[in-house]
């Protein structure tokens, strides 16, 4: 079993996401964008964990389908959604396809929480091309992913932190990773894979070079590409991009 997937196993990190019931800023701006067509809209959640974002949209949209690689986070779904009768859940890996699903079999796509973030480089174009295949023409794609830039920069020692050794620990951690990894970052890199601290350092995770990460939508055709920071404002201008340092920005295109 790789990291990724033990750290989402854990009955205690199964708990943990079954508490947050919350919309991030970015994805309630797009559920304002998108909601007056949820109503007749099949959806595909992928990585939908315990159902933080079920609880919004499954009772919006026509048909809804939840997927997870995490049984554990399933079975939570399952266990608090069993009375909707039009929200199913599977147990599915992102890095192997969903070719159970025929073209155009959706009309919205979410991978929230940074999901697409757990599979490989290479992977990640194939999931493109996949969520562009299952879409209706027209279809809605959303996703978020960490922002390369976030870690370019090490972050700055607080005094909360002291009592805190988590915290402490994770921010010293941070500070040595970014000079680690320093000359790999100054590069032109379009993507780099580190533990970053998050669930006690049980997660794998990859950053990615925003402007790539357009270039790489745009070759599995996708257009109207639109990208929303963590405070849930749109970015006006893509060349604003090499200036954020939000950890995560989140994608919406068709």
């Amino acid at each position: 079993m790789d990291l990724n997937l033990k750290t989402y196993s854990s009955p205690k990190i199964v708990s943990e996401y079954a508490r947050d019931k919350n919309l991030q800023k970015p994805e309630e701006t797009i559920f304002k964008i998108i909601s007056k067509d949820l109503p007749g809209m099949r959806m595909l959640d992928i990585g939908v964990g315990a159902g933080r974002t079920t609880l919004h949209f499954a009772g919006k949209v026509k048909e809804y389908i939840g997927v997870d690689y995490s049984e554990g986070m399933i079975k939570a779904c399952r266990e608090q959604f069993s009375d909707m009768k039009n929200a199913s859940f599977e147990v599915m890996d992102m890095s192997k396809g969903f070719k159970r699903f025929n073209d155009g079999s959706f009309d919205f796509i979410l991978i929230s929480f940074n999901s697409i973030d757990h599979v490989s480089f290479e992977e990640r174009g194939m999931v493109l091309q996949e969520m562009k295949r299952l879409l209706v023409k027209g279809g809605v794609f959303c996703f978020s992913t960490h922002n390369i830039n976030s870690i370019k920069t090490p972050p700055e020692f607080r005094v909360k932190d002291i009592f805190s050794p988590y915290n402490l620990v994770k921010t010293i951690y941070l500070n040595a990773l970014v000079l680690k990894t320093k000359r790999k970052l100054q590069k032109e890199s379009k993507y780099i894979v580190v533990n970053d601290g998050a669930h006690f350092f049980g997660l794998n995770l990859m950053y990615v070079d925003l402007i790539n990460q357009i270039k790489e939508l745009e070759k599995a055709d996708f257009k109207n590409i639109r990208l929303f920071s963590e405070s849930g404002e749109e970015i006006q201008d893509s060349k604003e991009l090499v200036n954020y340092k939000d950890i995560s920005l989140y994608f919406l295109c068709s």
